[in-house]
């Protein structure tokens, strides 16, 4: 149970009234049995609570009231059970402030229950003042929540629920009776739950964001510091609630807690000019999980040299933590060989205490209390070496660019007046129902024929939108100029819904000089820090092409398309290249990963699948089985060149976590490969062998594998394509194909 209330896995409080139930029905009749009746009866109340089924609310109230029987001349055992009938009725809410106000009248002054009886009081009268509106019921909820702060010591564990409850009170009331004292009293209340020494993380970060709500509200006059210190105590509690030591996929799930969080605390640093730490924040509260990947696999080289003992015992738990954090996914049915999981579940929370006590032992080491913190800026700002980075960053306060130039630690910044986060939101909606609308889901799939206005609408729509709200302004404070002789590189990182728009092909297709690809080639990362751990690795890359093809995959749309789209990379290899290729019953998830290990490169000409549910079960569809996100997350390849995921949406994230960058191009650079062309939604079957002949043609020219040709050139490409196909249709094609590159050479 209380595993359950500190990280929320449901199998937890159903094995916990299993383990109750079975408990009670075996229990010798002489023993009295109604502190398993309130335990029961409480663990269904909480499962209510959580999962909202109505036959629990039944469950518990028929179990206390079993309880108050047994209990008549028991005070104090009386007030508990007062107190946890109290809970389950949310129709009577008269009734249960009653049971509740009986509970505190029966609990002597100094009982140690009495701050929670008197908190669940104030609780319900905040309740029914959301119901009915009276006045006089949130100043009772005040009344009794402010008691409990009251009477419970400052360091005791629970002051934070107290404080909790309290601030939310405050400022229920601040906000319907327009009351500043309230307001301010909310945003105290916040703080201290906030900043308590006691980890609650998941209810802490949530006081900490309201608290950073209400002192960044434009309309509150306080010191920018004030803002500034509530979005530095949410960003602390980030790596709490994402926290290592829970399963791949529970992180995932409770990273939702942070969604926006690192984009508005960005957007109040920048608002105080505070570049650097706008900077950093956005490091830190993106990514989270394939950041804590990327250090699980750091060689801990400063370590070695000082401490080889540290060194080695962490990297010996870091490996075992890094293996077991997906693998603990395999379990498909939470109660099947329920002990063999939980022991697997306590191993894997007691390897990250271990891994995190080790850390917390080498920072104490001398030169190394930086050892496997986030990275400032003045070091971010060292990965632009042959080109401009631009951090894109879209909140609700404002948007605004960070541009990094080469040879410089000083950020640029540019603001983005023209652009919104409903402008963003608008346009990636747009652009998913006219793929929707035009039936573009998946390769392979005809689309249906469209009007010409049908065509241009929507797309150019959102180009012309990011070519002037985006593109232009970055261009001008760059001072580019268009078709130089060699085009400059752009690498852009975005936040948010605009990780799902194409920048590279903003623009005007009907004006001269009037796009982005006229002045600079496009390039994307997901986090800089990726870019950092690409500039420590060797730039010796292993020689050889494995090209995946799938032309016919069972319950999908066949891919005829494939078979030629393998013949035009195969006519460009020259020794002393080496080439494989794998397609049909030969292409399983383990015969290609264990080749992807003996190629320095690999071609996907296949379906692939994005799971919106569980973003790491997303995958490339092979022959009768699907090589799936989290396989490839374990993998951790040495010195990998490119990878062309020429399949459906290889470089589409998950639109509830756009900031994590949960797609399978990214996931193909955290496995170690330097650059990856990728697709953000759907291709055309007859499009992909076009696109990859134009490719290859200028990657393997020479007989030698040279991403580097992609960077001056990777425009004509499509130059070459509008010559072939026509402006409408490469335009599509165009716009689906991204390059995601991170080593920076």
């Amino acid at each position: 149970m209380s595993r359950f209330k500190w990280f929320g896995a449901e199998e937890d409080i159903q094995k916990a009234i299993e383990l109750l139930a079975k408990a009670l029905a075996l229990k010798p009749s002489n023993l009295e049995d109604m502190d398993l009746l309130v335990s029961l009866g409480n663990t269904y109340s909480l499962r209510f609570e959580y999962l909202g089924q109505l036959s629990d609310v039944d469950e518990a109230i028929n179990h206390l009231i079993q309880a108050e029987t047994l209990a008549s001349e028991r005070h104090i055992a009386m007030s508990d059970i007062l107190t946890s009938l109290a809970g389950p009725y949310p129709g009577g809410i008269d009734t249960a402030i009653n049971y509740q106000t009986q509970a505190v009248a029966l609990t002597p002054e100094g009982h140690a229950q009495l701050p929670n009886f008197t908190n669940s009081l104030g609780l319900l009268y905040h309740y029914r003042y959301e119901k009915q509106g009276k006045l006089e019921d949130i100043d009772q909820a005040i009344h009794w929540q402010a008691r409990s702060v009251m009477l419970t010591p400052n360091e005791h564990a629970r002051v934070p629920i107290w404080l909790m409850a309290l601030g939310n009170s405050f400022y229920i009331r601040s906000f319907n009776e327009r009351d500043y004292v309230s307001f301010s009293s909310a945003i105290e209340c916040y703080r201290k739950c906030a900043q308590h020494s006691t980890l609650f993380p998941e209810m802490q970060l949530e006081a900490a964001i309201k608290w950073a709500n209400c002192v960044s509200d434009p309309n509150v006059p306080v010191p920018e510091d004030w803002c500034l210190e509530a979005y530095q105590t949410a960003m602390d509690l980030v790596p709490h609630v994402v926290w290592l030591g829970t399963k791949i996929g529970k992180r995932y799930t409770d990273a939702q807690k942070i969604k926006d969080l690192a984009s508005n605390a960005a957007a109040v640093a920048i608002r105080a000019a505070k570049y650097d730490l706008a900077l950093e924040w956005l490091e830190e509260g993106r990514s989270v999980i394939w950041n804590q990947i990327l250090q699980l696999r750091d060689p801990f080289d400063d370590l070695v040299a000082i401490d080889p003992l540290i060194a080695e015992n962490l990297h010996r738990v870091a490996k075992e933590l890094y293996n077991n954090g997906s693998t603990l996914e395999m379990h498909s049915d939470p109660l099947k060989d329920f002990g063999a999981q939980e022991k697997a579940i306590q191993n894997h929370h007691r390897l990250a205490e271990n891994y995190q006590a080790l850390v917390a032992a080498a920072r104490k080491l001398p030169g190394l209390q930086g050892f496997l913190r986030h990275a400032k800026a003045s070091t971010l700002a060292g990965v632009a070496r042959s080109g401009p980075l631009v951090v894109l960053n879209v909140s609700r306060f404002r948007c605004d660019a960070l541009v990094i130039r080469p040879s410089t630690d000083q950020i640029t910044h540019v603001a983005l007046p023209e652009l919104s986060l409903n402008t963003v939101n608008s346009a990636r909606n747009a652009i998913v129902q006219s793929l929707r609308r035009n039936h573009v889901r998946d390769r392979g799939m005809k689309p249906r024929p469209k009007a010409e206005d049908e065509n241009k609408d929507t797309f150019e729509d959102v180009l012309v939108m990011l070519w002037k709200c985006v593109a232009k302004p970055v261009l001008d404070a760059l001072g580019y100029m268009p078709n130089t002789e060699e085009l400059p590189r752009i690498t852009w990182c975005a936040t948010g819904a605009l990780s799902f728009l194409p920048i590279h092909a903003s623009g005007y297709y009907d004006r001269p000089d009037a796009k982005l690809s006229d002045y600079a080639v496009s390039s994307y990362t997901p986090t800089l820090s990726i870019l950092l751990s690409a500039m420590s690795s060797s730039s010796e890359l292993p020689h050889g092409i494995l090209a995946v093809g799938q032309e016919s995959t069972p319950r999908a749309t066949p891919l005829p398309g494939t078979k030629k789209e393998l013949e035009n990379i195969k006519r460009y290899i020259n020794e002393p290249l080496v080439y494989s290729q794998l397609e049909g019953h030969d292409a399983t998830s383990h015969s290609v990963l264990s080749e992807m290990e003996n190629h320095g490169w690999v071609h996907f000409a296949c379906h692939a699948h994005q799971n919106a549910y569980n973003p790491i079960k997303s995958g490339f569809l092979l022959h009768k089985d699907t090589l799936y996100l989290e396989q490839i997350a374990r993998v951790s390849f040495q010195n990998k060149g490119l990878a062309f995921l020429s399949a459906c949406q290889t470089a589409t994230g998950d639109q509830e976590l756009p900031d994590e960058s949960v797609h399978l191009a990214s996931g193909m650079l955290m496995a170690g490969y330097s650059s990856v062309i990728a697709t953000m939604w759907s291709i055309i079957d007859e499009d992909a062998p076009l696109i990859a002949d134009e490719v290859y043609a200028r990657v393997l020219e020479g007989g030698r594998m040279n991403t580097e040709a992609l960077r001056g050139h990777y425009i004509t490409q499509f130059v070459a394509c509008e010559r072939k196909w026509g402006i409408n249709r490469s335009l599509d094609g165009f716009l689906t194909y991204i390059w995601v590159f991170e080593r920076l050479l």
